[in-house]
């Protein structure tokens, strides 16, 4: 079960890991929910090496997308997660069968919408 997100592109992992903010919000997930698993994702050069760090989400717009996506992802099986950044529009709308829906079972047309997009039914 997803429970945060991030990303790092002004520090390296280990300082990210290591930031205050980070630790609390592990530490309070840990606390309700057991042990935890460590992802990491990392952005690669052309020729295999770790891309360099710097600069913010600005100078990094594909890692920001990527973390927005997994964060997205993560609300879907996890509606409790820890942050929540970027997801007002998402905890705002629905669309039967594919964001936000009640828990009964979708209609056929719903059902039909998550195979077009390869969603399990």
């Amino acid at each position: 079960m997803p429970w945060y997100v991030g990303m790092t592109v002004k520090t390296s992992f280990r300082d990210e890991c290591l930031r205050i903010y980070v630790q609390h919000q592990l530490r309070n997930v840990l606390q309700r929910n057991g042990t935890p698993w460590l992802h990491i994702a990392a952005k690669m050069t052309k020729g295999g090496k770790l891309a360099k760090h710097g600069g913010g989400r600005k100078s990094h717009p594909d890692i920001a997308e990527v973390e927005d996506q997994l964060i997205r992802l993560a609300y879907r099986r996890n509606a409790k997660l820890v942050n929540s950044r970027g997801l007002a529009f998402v905890k705002g709308h629905s669309i039967e069968g594919i964001l936000n829906s009640p828990a009964y079972k979708p209609r056929k047309s719903a059902s039909t919408l998550r195979q077009v997009f390869g969603l399990s039914s």
